[in-house]
């Protein structure tokens, strides 16, 4: 499983305030929610996936050396979509 993957299927609500015995985390999975973009978990999930899998300071500087999505997707090994979203995020264009 990919770090994207876990990142969108597994979703920890609270550490905080537990007591004995109880739950700490979630698991959540894609279903039509999620497919919408309007979810905040969903938005969480994939904020964290691409702070984890494509780090703000590894864009910009890949970015400012004029180096392409194309590139970019290569060097990361994520999608040209995930880039572009990464890229547009951090208003890097």
């Amino acid at each position: 499983m990919t770090a994207c993957e876990v990142t969108e299927r597994l979703y920890i609500h609270s550490y905080q305030n537990l007591g004995d015995g109880e739950v700490a985390g979630v698991i959540e999975r894609r279903d039509a929610l999620s497919s919408r973009g309007t979810d905040p978990e969903e938005i969480w999930a994939n904020s964290f996936a691409a702070a984890l899998l494509m780090p703000a300071q590894v864009v910009a500087k890949l970015w400012a050396g004029n180096c392409s999505i194309g590139e970019m997707t290569d060097i990361l090994d994520v999608s040209v979509t995930a880039v572009g979203h990464r890229v547009e995020n951090l208003g890097l264009r």
